[in-house]
């Protein structure tokens, strides 16, 4: 709690369940020890606590004026189950407005995934989907699924956006090795840059969109959506709430 400023803490306390107040606390203390250390590699000294956001109407935190001018970040959120990932990423602070989404999904065999398709897949998408192996259905719904909402969470918008305005393919994948390092050990994630993303009812240019994919195991992936036309490199760091804390 003391990582946080008083505004943040009074919103976790109201919430009703230890569990939620816990995860809530969690996640913004990840986010703000790590925007610190951040900062301070260029030579920006902001404590956890003294961060600011601002809020897009939909919900979307930014960093407040005074915060990006000093510091030029981009960031955004997604958690499930275990899993917090946070995106980072640093623009000119005043030349470059950058929309960023980041979506962690989790593979659930209780989801009836074609009684979705019709209502939020475009017809591209569906067909791509149902031409699979049945096998592999399951998991390429999720693999959209992570890449849509990371789109719609770059535009701030929500659900108010509609989920068939835009869609991704991902046959003819190319292939791409990110190392992902921890305190003890480094490993590699399969990240596919391979994907296209193209808009059917927006003003916005694709070609203007770079999109990243990844696993984090046989349950998760996530997705990375970007307003860049060159995909930046992303380097990836796991991080435990014992090595994170240390950085407080």
């Amino acid at each position: 709690m003391a990582l946080l400023p008083e505004d943040e803490c009074h919103k976790i306390n109201r919430l009703y369940r230890q569990q939620a107040r816990d995860k809530a606390l969690m996640v913004r203390a990840y986010l703000r020890i790590l925007l610190s250390q951040y900062a301070r590699l260029w030579q920006v000294d902001i404590a956890p606590h003294q961060w600011q956001f601002e809020y897009g109407d939909k919900g979307k935190p930014d960093l407040c004026e005074r915060d990006f001018r000093l510091t030029g970040i981009h960031f955004n959120i997604s958690h499930s189950g275990q899993w917090l990932v946070i995106s980072f990423y640093r623009g000119h602070p005043i030349k470059q407005h950058i929309e960023l989404g980041v979506d962690i999904e989790r593979s659930r065999a209780s989801t009836n995934i074609y009684a979705i398709l019709s209502h939020y897949f475009t017809d591209i998408e569906t067909r791509d989907l149902l031409a699979l192996p049945e096998d592999q259905q399951r998991e390429r719904f999720f693999d959209l699924w992570a890449l849509k909402e990371s789109y719609i969470k770059a535009k701030g918008l929500g659900l108010a956006m509609s989920l068939k305005g835009f869609s991704f393919t991902m046959q003819h994948r190319k292939s791409a090795n990110m190392a992902l390092f921890d305190a003890q050990q480094s490993r590699e994630i399969n990240i596919d840059n391979g994907i296209s993303l193209q808009l059917h009812d927006s003003e916005d240019d694709a070609e203007q969109w770079s999109v990243m994919f990844g696993r984090l195991d046989y349950e998760y992936r996530f997705a990375i959506s970007i307003s860049l036309p060159e995909s930046p490199t992303w380097l990836a760091q796991v991080v435990t709430a014992q090595s994170v804390f240390a950085l407080a």
